[in-house]
């Protein structure tokens, strides 16, 4: 079901964006600042335990990019995580992360809290670390299960 103009999106496209939109709010709604920031602590904190530190690492990204699309619903959120992360890892800039880097990302958020117009750019460099990160699992042969990281 396509719109028969070019830049115009279809029907079904704007129910999709509505319904990600309309979620996005409900989620917003039931959650609060402390909320959100418990729940970036406990995944990075998850991430240090070594048992599969890619889903929790991917955890981290998920958060951050709903909260940043909170935030900004008319930016991508995702699509900038994933830009700023491709972007690093071709930098060759991740050399050994660390939860030290995650969890004073993570801190930064916190501190941001009180600036919302910097808040964004705090969840997209915390998601981008954790991205890129989890993406270099993968490629090393790594799972993250059991593994000091």
């Amino acid at each position: 079901m396509r719109s028969n103009w070019p830049d115009k999106p279809s029907a079904l496209d704007q129910a999709v964006t509505d319904a990600k939109s309309l979620g996005a709010r409900e989620v917003m709604d039931a959650f609060t600042t402390d909320d959100w920031v418990a729940l970036l602590l406990n995944a990075a904190g998850n991430a240090y335990t070594g048992t599969d530190t890619r889903y929790q690492l991917v955890r981290v990204v998920r958060i951050a990019y709903t909260w940043a699309d909170l935030e900004a619903p008319d930016h991508d959120s995702l699509a900038d995580i994933r830009s700023c992360a491709e972007d690093l890892l071709g930098a060759g800039s991740l050399e050994d992360p660390s939860i030290v880097h995650l969890a004073q990302s993570v801190g930064l958020v916190a501190e941001r809290i009180a600036h919302k117009d910097r808040l964004r750019e705090a969840l997209i460099n915390l998601g981008t670390y954790a991205l890129a990160w989890a993406a270099e699992i993968l490629p090393n042969g790594e799972t993250g299960e059991g593994e000091d990281q």
